[in-house]
C-alpha cells in the first residue's frame, strides 16, 4: 500500500537561507517568531509557516 503524502508538508524550502540577516539587534519577540518559522521550514510544514508569517509581519511593523 502506497503511503499518502501529507498535503501540509513540502520538499521545497520555504525560507531563503542565502540571504544573511543580523538578528542581534532584533527584539526577542521577533527572534522567537523567526526561530519558529525556520523550524516549520526545516520540516516542510508550509501550512503552519503560512499561518505564523503574518504574526512576524505585524510584530515587525509595530517596531
Amino acid at each position: 500500500m502506497k503511503q499518502k503524502k501529507d498535503p501540509f508538508k513540502t520538499d521545497h524550502p520555504l525560507y531563503d537561507y542565502n540571504i544573511k540577516y543580523d538578528y542581534s539587534h532584533l527584539p526577542n519577540s521577533l527572534k522567537e517568531i523567526i526561530k519558529e518559522l525556520e523550524s516549520f521550514d526545516k520540516i516542510g510544514d508550509w501550512f503552519s509557516y503560512d499561518m505564523k508569517f503574518p504574526e512576524l509581519y505585524i510584530e515587525a511593523k509595530s517596531y
